[in-house]
């Protein structure tokens, strides 16, 4: 396939799985809380893993083209556990909220290195905030309307971080996003296990 073509239709399908996540989510507080919010959520978890890829991509042309051999590490081990669907709900939420702070950190380091502008709009990383505050929006909801005893996600707490080169600022981001785009597919399980709560709840 004409890269020119993969690249146009690789933009129109993300442009239209964005369309139609902001379709939804136009209004958070007008979010019905109910199972019918899980195909949302799931096309919210794949768009996040779809910008996800696009941003590292683009993290790695910048600022390790010319590396030799795989990038070590994560930032965390983003796990979802709890010993029911409330317990998981809690957890992803709060992961969230970390996801937030790691974020936030790597657009500060970004900010003190990367100087060119360019630079800094092609891996900008609002979006991914963005997305991950509509994601939590419709989890929260979700949670209250299925489990409206269970009680709020504890907060994270604030990060402790050690980073003093500008290689190893640079790599963080790089986990950031490395970790972001493989725990959507844990946050897409838990969804998964939703799907079958709300279908025995409905036989």
């Amino acid at each position: 396939m004409d890269h020119k073509l993969e690249g146009f239709l690789k933009h129109y399908v993300l442009a239209f799985m964005l369309l139609e996540v902001q379709w939804s989510l136009t209004d958070s507080a007008a979010i019905p809380a109910s199972c019918a919010d899980l195909n949302r959520t799931k096309d919210l978890s794949n768009l996040l893993r779809h910008e996800a890829k696009i941003l590292l991509r683009k993290y790695e042309h910048v600022h390790f083209e010319s590396r030799n051999g795989s990038l070590p590490g994560y930032v965390d081990n983003f796990t979802i556990s709890g010993a029911n669907l409330s317990e998981k709900l809690q957890r992803l939420l709060t992961n969230n909220e970390l996801f937030n702070l790691h974020i936030s950190r790597a657009e500060e380091y970004q900010a003190i290195w990367a100087n060119n502008e360019i630079v800094m709009k092609n891996l900008s990383m609002s979006d991914l905030k963005s997305r991950l505050r509509h994601q939590s929006n419709i989890i929260s909801h979700i949670l209250k309307k299925i489990y409206p005893e269970s009680p709020s996600a504890p907060t994270p707490p604030p990060l402790q971080l050690t980073h003093t080169t500008d290689y190893a600022k640079k790599l963080y981001g790089w986990n950031v996003i490395v970790t972001l785009r493989d725990y959507q597919k844990k946050v897409i399980q838990v969804i998964e296990e939703l799907f079958d709560h709300c279908a025995a709840k409905r036989n």
